[in-house]
């Protein structure tokens, strides 16, 4: 149970999370792939099928509204990652090294502080939290 005024935060799946990650797996020479992403970018939605659950992949503003239309104020969307992560993730994969440590893998914090004041910029974060209070 949530007090009154109290903060309450809801977890997405940015709607460009697969196409980021497929591309740093370097998956996207398969057209079966990309004609799935396809649709998740076009409408949203996974239907369940080729090893991933039944979801709905959001944008930002899409989380944003709606955490409005169920009646929380001051609402707020954060991306989780920022920018960096599928940056991370295929110079990991194809080098085969990981990058904790590295000055790379540091500057990512950095990077997704200075992306919160740009909404356009939730789009390159694959998770985003909203935050409200109610």
């Amino acid at each position: 149970m949530v007090r009154p005024g109290g903060l309450v935060a809801a977890a997405g799946i940015n709607r460009y999370a697969s196409l980021f990650e497929h591309t740093a797996f370097a998956h996207l020479d398969r057209p079966a792939l990309q004609d799935g992403i396809g649709r998740i970018l076009a409408t949203g939605s996974h239907d369940g099928k080729k090893g991933f659950t039944e979801k709905h992949f959001h944008t930002g503003p899409e989380l944003e509204a709606e955490m409005r239309e169920a009646g929380f104020t001051d609402t707020r969307v954060y991306g989780v990652e920022g920018p960096v992560r599928a940056l991370l993730k295929a110079t990991e994969q194809h080098t085969g090294e990981s990058l904790t440590g590295s000055r790379m893998f540091a500057s990512a914090p950095a990077a997704a502080r200075m992306a919160e004041p740009y909404p356009d910029l939730l789009a390159a974060s694959s998770h985003l939290l909203a935050v409200g209070r109610n």
